[in-house]
């Protein structure tokens, strides 16, 4: 049996709310960090003079580095110190966001980007496996539903955000504006955040991490070069294959490691693995979705990036509402319904996308966005704490990591295959020969650059194209919509419905008396032994 002093999780106790207030920031910068570069590409661009294929790599280092140290640095997390590698990863993200600010070539911004996913990818991880420490059982669905909420708000904020900076202030501004709210971070983590770790103390494994973070970065670099190079190309089918194999390596090593970084039999747990679906196919549906609708805001309604943000702002309040809804109506009808509820709001909000013109009133695109923020945060509130839940709070911090994984995941492969899909069904669709003398033409941007150069006929061109790019974007809702539409009952079959329960034990209402004078409920002292006595509950 586990021994405590009463003072130290008395005080952890009186301030989770705190904390979670801290982590929630926390990973709100982070994913507003996803988003936020898209909308400052012309200005980047015409500062830096930037190629093209340079700004495809100020946008993706981010997400490589990113997706291939989570594993390991969750692993780290649990080992060293969560708050600690928390501390560290948000000074190293300030930095390099700093850095990214001021850079003076694209390959600074680059290198920069680079050392961002390195500061996300150390403290991602460690905000969920610090919820998991501080709040107890019956409190941690609600709590991870609120972080769950920042989340999947940060993600639309990064463009809102980015607009309303860059009306008025350089582009360096969308990643300075980092800085102070890292600030805040680190000095809330010392004052309210409680350092914890994996009592075990056991060693790091070296060949796991070392595997884990060239598989997770050869399979992003395959899905974020699938769009320019092709599906079929030898370099992303070799990065596809390496990563395969790597995973396999993986599991083999994991199953055989005295101390793995990540217990693979864990993965056999429906509990992980359809609340992994879901998150996948939430974000890959989204950012296809975002990636999208900004084009057609901006350049086929003439939208400005800050009037573009700002018509993106019903998605983030439909996050915040789902959220907070999702977490009582998983408790009352199971987390699996609530998931594949949310999944098929998603569908038919994506669904009536696929059917909206270039004159289609913007309150009813609105009313969509809204509808498509209230399925997302439905489906990720139940589906983390689900997934949370089914990891043993030992190794919190690879919890954390494997549920940010499949985030970054999902969002690489939303702008990938949907956007791959949007310009194959546009190229098709377009009569090239017309534009630029069979100058091939895969984007709306690019028909648009052709059509101004193109004389007396532009108008033409120019209306042609739009009309290419509305039948694209329709195929690439229409698919979007079957995706999460075929994910519903697969979640609703095999998604465990149990959430923790959300009822203390009625002892936990007494009040006792504490050390130095200070009176704390006994949901300090319940909570400390029932932890220390009872083995680590799996969802299901």
């Amino acid at each position: 049996m586990k021994t405590y002093t009463l003072e130290a999780p008395a005080r952890k106790l009186q301030r989770r709310w705190l904390a979670l207030a801290v982590m929630s920031v926390s990973i709100a910068v982070l994913a507003m960090d996803t988003t936020i570069v898209n909308v400052a590409i012309p200005a980047i661009q015409q500062d830096l003079g930037a190629s093209a294929s340079s700004m495809q790599w100020i946008i993706d280092a981010y997400y490589l580095v990113f997706a291939g140290l989570l594993l390991t640095m969750g692993a780290v997390a649990d080992r060293w110190g969560r708050r600690l590698i928390l501390q560290m990863g948000m000074v190293c993200f300030a930095g390099a966001s700093l850095f990214a600010a001021y850079a003076q070539s694209s390959e600074q911004l680059i290198l920069a980007r680079a050392l961002t996913g390195v500061g996300a990818a150390t403290v991602t991880p460690a905000t969920l496996s610090i919820i998991v420490d501080t709040f107890p059982r019956h409190e941690r669905a609600k709590a991870i539903a609120i972080w769950s909420a920042a989340a999947g708000i940060g993600v639309p904020l990064g463009q809102i955000t980015a607009g309303a900076l860059l009306a008025r202030f350089w582009w360096g501004s969308i990643f300075f504006i980092n800085v102070p709210v890292c600030a805040v971070v680190f000095i809330g983590s010392l004052t309210v955040v409680s350092e914890s770790r994996d009592p075990q103390a056991r060693p790091l494994d070296p060949v796991g991490a070392l595997l884990s973070t060239v598989m997770l970065s050869s399979l992003v670099f395959g899905i974020i070069e699938a769009p320019s190079r092709g599906w079929t190309d030898p370099v992303v089918v070799a990065a596809m294959v390496l990563s395969v194999v790597l995973a396999l390596a993986f599991v083999a090593c994991e199953l055989r490691a005295r101390f793995p970084m990540l217990d693979v039999r864990l993965l056999e747990d429906p509990a992980l693995s359809m609340s992994g679906i879901a998150l996948i196919v939430m974000f890959l549906v989204m950012l296809g979705m975002m990636f999208l609708l900004t084009q057609y805001l901006q350049l086929s309604r003439g939208h400005s990036a800050l009037e573009t943000g700002f018509l993106m702002s019903p998605l983030p309040l439909g996050f915040a509402l789902g959220s907070a809804a999702s977490e009582r109506a998983a408790v009352s009808f199971g987390a699996n319904r609530v998931t594949a509820l949310g999944l098929a709001l998603s569908a038919a909000a994506l669904a009536a996308l696929s059917l909206i013109g270039l004159d289609t009133r913007l309150w009813t695109i609105e009313l969509v966005l809204l509808l498509f923020g209230l399925g997302g945060g439905a489906i990720m509130a139940p589906a983390t704490a689900i997934m949370m839940e089914a990891v043993p709070e030992t190794v919190a911090g690879v919890g954390g990591a494997l549920n940010e994984a499949t985030r970054v995941i999902g969002m690489a492969l939303g702008v990938s295959v949907l956007g791959s899909i949007s310009n194959a069904v546009f190229s098709s669709r377009l009569d090239e020969n017309a534009f630029a003398g069979g100058v091939h033409l895969d984007s709306l941007a690019a028909a648009m650059q052709a059509s101004r150069a193109a004389g007396p006929i532009g108008a033409n061109l120019n209306a042609a194209a739009q009309s290419a790019f509305m039948d694209s974007f329709s195929m690439a809702m229409v698919v979007g919509a079957g995706m999460a539409l075929a994910a519903a009952p697969i979640v609703l079959r095999w998604m465990p419905r149990s959430v923790p329960e959300q009822t203390p034990d009625a002892a936990l209402a007494e009040v006792v008396e504490v050390d130095e004078g200070r009176t704390v409920l006994a949901a300090a002292l319940g909570s400390v032994v029932w932890e220390a006595n009872t083995p680590p509950r799996r969802a299901g």
